[in-house]
This record gives structure tokens, sequence and C-alpha cells, in this order.
């Protein structure tokens, strides 16, 4: 297997890309109704069984995430934890991270990058 190594995947508009060991996850722009559940679930079927040391959670499609929301993506990045792998947010807006802040949601045990580059970088993964 090459190094870069890009299959993707769609389930339920939940999208996803296999860049070497990492997975990005492409959160939807609309995290209400079953779309958390979608995500979910298309987040932890895609690493069952294959090694994966990070899962990349990219969240620039949303503008709006309230601390309900914010729970549940870091329940799902709790999750892939618990299998193994290792978590990143990326791609948060300013004004969401200022009222995640101001509404005294618990931002403690995840990791966030400004951007996919960034989390790439720091997890070492050349696409070269």
């Amino acid at each position: 297997m090459s190094d870069l190594d890009l299959k993707a995947s769609a389930s339920r508009s939940v999208t996803s890309t296999r860049i070497s060991d990492c997975l990005i996850v492409t959160v939807p722009d609309d995290l209400g109704g079953s779309q958390m559940d979608a995500l979910r679930e298309a987040t932890l079927q895609a690493i069952h069984g294959v090694p994966t040391r990070a899962v990349i959670f990219e969240l620039s499609s949303l503008r709006f995430l309230d601390s309900e929301e914010f729970n549940g993506l870091k329940s799902i990045a709790h999750m892939t934890q618990r299998l193994g792998s290792s978590s990143i947010f990326v791609g948060l807006h300013p004004g969401i991270v200022a009222h995640l802040v101001q509404a005294d949601a618990d931002l403690g045990g995840i990791k966030a990058e400004l951007g996919l580059s960034e989390a790439l970088r720091s997890l070492s993964v050349g696409l070269a």
C-alpha cells in the first residue's frame, strides 16, 4: 500500500477518505435529525477491523454547533479512541469556538488543529 491511499466512501451524506492509516471524516453541515447517528455509524464502521492511527473530523462545513451537538461529536471521538485511534477536530469556525466557550462546554479531551494540513503534519503523514 502506498503512503497516499485514497479511498472515499459515503453513507447518508457522511463522507470519509483514507490517507495512509488515517481516516478523514467530513462532517455534514447539519447534525440535526438522524445525521449524528449516521455520522457515528459511518465513522465506527470505517475503522472497524482496519488499522487506523487517527480519525480527523473535518468540521469546516458547520456554521452552527450547539453544546448538545458538540457533545455528540466528542462522544464519537471518544468511541474512536476506545477503538485505538486518536482523534482530531479541524476546521472549527471561530464563532463556534466562541459560542462553546461562552456556553461553558467541556472542551477537554479533544485535540484540535486549524486545518487538515496541520492535522496531517502533526501526525507526520506525508503526502508526497
